[in-house]
């Protein structure tokens, strides 16, 4: 039986969230924006689906941080995030 816990494969730490940004145009149709991952000590990697095929990929400090940047003050956008586990 111990041996087993030995072999069993690592879990992901808990914490680690995934989640989308939409973003809907006043008025107009939503759009899916971009993609990312929440780390459980914080960090957050953010995948921009644009421009098309690859986007880019960026890291910062915290999900709050790039909200406060890109999300929170935009007046042309309504910024809809979702979180993959509900």
């Amino acid at each position: 039986m111990e041996q087993d816990k030995q072999h069993s494969a690592p879990k992901a730490p808990k914490g680690i969230r995934t989640f989308s940004i939409y973003r809907e145009d006043k008025p107009g149709p939503v759009e899916h924006i971009l993609e990312g991952v929440e780390f459980s000590a914080g960090a957050c990697v953010i995948h921009w689906l644009n421009p098309a095929p690859k986007g880019s990929i960026a890291l910062w400090d915290s999900l709050s941080n790039f909200i406060d940047l890109f999300v929170k003050d935009d007046p042309y956008h309504t910024h809809i995030l979702i979180f993959n586990d509900g």
